[in-house]
């Protein structure tokens, strides 16, 4: 599927769907969450926001909030992949199910937590919304408009967020995406770059030296930069052996 194609609900010209398709491929290597599923988000907010009247820089700021909201849960990525794509249903809806609100509690519970600190009446208790939610008293406008409010918070506790294994090669697949053009067609480029993956896992024994210098070249620097550095190197230096 191609990203862009999922924009056009965001906007119509070609300017704004290239606009669009750089913001999420930014906010998700910002929030270390799969891009397929931040851009499942994205069109599922722009056609709520269609529907209600949301701007565009809401549209923007309700994917970052859960973007990054999404990477406070720490569930794993299969869990928040499932969460987020049962969000991008729930936002258009005139109601939210309650086997959508229990995925979002299950694999993304920063997200309840976030919908539930921002709709009145639940006190920011999660069980109280769930309850809500299950008695039909929430709509997806609700949802976005409570998730939206909640975002200077969100980027502050995220702001305090260690990165993980997993999000920063996130982050590093996305941004590979994008260098080799492959928001065009986000499965073949996933298909490349597992691969590629797969490739590097079972020559691993050749690589040993090239790990070793990557971190060892970076041994200066702060810890967390220090592996994002080295990741990078380890990537560029076995992609170069590997011939790829």
């Amino acid at each position: 599927t191609s990203l862009q194609n999922q924009t056009k609900i965001y906007t119509d010209t070609q300017a704004g769907a290239a606009q669009a398709t750089q913001f999420i491929i930014n906010t998700a290597a910002d929030a270390r969450v799969k891009l397929e599923d931040l851009t499942a988000v994205f069109a599922g907010a722009s056609r709520a926001g269609r529907d209600f009247g949301a701007s565009a820089v809401e549209i923007q700021g309700l994917t970052e909030v859960v973007g990054k909201a999404g990477a406070l849960a720490n569930s794993g990525p299969a869990a928040l992949s499932g969460a987020l794509r049962q969000l991008s249903q729930a936002l258009p809806a005139a109601r939210v199910e309650a086997e959508e609100f229990n995925s979002i509690i299950d694999g993304a519970y920063g997200i309840a937590q976030a919908a539930a600190n921002g709709i009145e009446g639940v006190n920011g208790s999660v069980s109280k919304l769930q309850r809500l939610v299950r008695d039909g008293g929430v709509s997806g406008s609700q949802l976005f408009r409570a998730l939206l409010s909640q975002l200077p918070a969100v980027q502050a506790e995220f702001e305090k967020l260690t990165p993980t294994i997993a999000g920063s090669f996130e982050t590093l697949r996305t941004r590979i995406i994008e260098a080799i053009g492959g928001a065009d067609d986000l499965a073949q480029a996933t298909e490349n770059i597992s691969k590629f993956i797969l490739g590097v896992a079972d020559n691993v024994e050749l690589f040993g030296d090239v790990i070793r210098v990557a971190f060892g070249e970076l041994a200066g620097i702060a810890p967390v930069m220090a592996g994002v550095g080295a990741t990078a190197l380890i990537w560029a230096k076995c992609g170069k052996a590997l011939e790829l």
